[in-house]
């Protein structure tokens, strides 16, 4: 299914029970059938003196061309997760800039979009961090499915319960999938 889903830069649902498709087919209709942005890029400019360690996401590149871009469905979220290091902590200024640059077309007339933010490392520091914590959980939980080790499950059970799962289903269902999988 990765295959078919990254040819069609979209993305698939397992369906494992009448309630799964029920879920899937009737309160996320929307969700799993519909488009909302086609060919979404991101482009994230940071100070020179950064290195990306690690990359959580679909792809990246410095070259644009190489990266396929992906549709995304009403309400969809893309998870892109950076661990990037200064190869100088001496040279670290929170006043350099950052910039975010997404681009996309709009589903039926295709017309281009766009949206830059620019701000500061001071003022992504000083951020509140709890999106931060929910990407950590979602990478973790990814990560654990990638390799199925029982250490790698457990931490990402961890980084689940410390979120506020009131506020969002999915984690709820994360955590039972967890559970499922040997987790404590």
């Amino acid at each position: 299914m990765d295959v078919v889903t990254d040819k069609g830069r979209g993305a698939y649902v397992y369906i494992d029970s009448n309630a799964e498709a029920d879920r899937m087919f009737g309160d996320r209709f929307d969700e799993t059938m519909e488009v909302a942005a086609r060919d979404v890029r991101v482009e994230v400019t940071l100070p020179w003196y950064f290195q990306m360690l690690r990359f959580y996401g679909e792809e990246y590149s410095e070259d644009p061309d190489e990266v396929d871009p992906q549709h995304l469905a009403p309400g969809d979220v893309t998870v892109i997760m950076q661990t990037i290091k200064a190869c100088n902590a001496e040279v670290v200024n929170l006043a350099d800039p950052v910039s975010l640059r997404v681009t996309w077309d709009t589903p039926i007339q295709r017309q281009s979009r766009s949206q830059v933010i620019d701000t500061t490392l001071g003022d992504l520091i000083a951020q509140d961090h709890d999106r931060l914590e929910q990407v950590s959980a979602v990478v973790a939980f990814a990560e654990a499915l990638k390799t199925g080790e029982p250490a790698d499950l457990q931490r990402a059970l961890d980084a689940v319960r410390v979120l506020d799962m009131q506020s969002d289903r999915d984690f709820g269902e994360i955590e039972s999938l967890l559970v499922e999988s040997g987790a404590q």
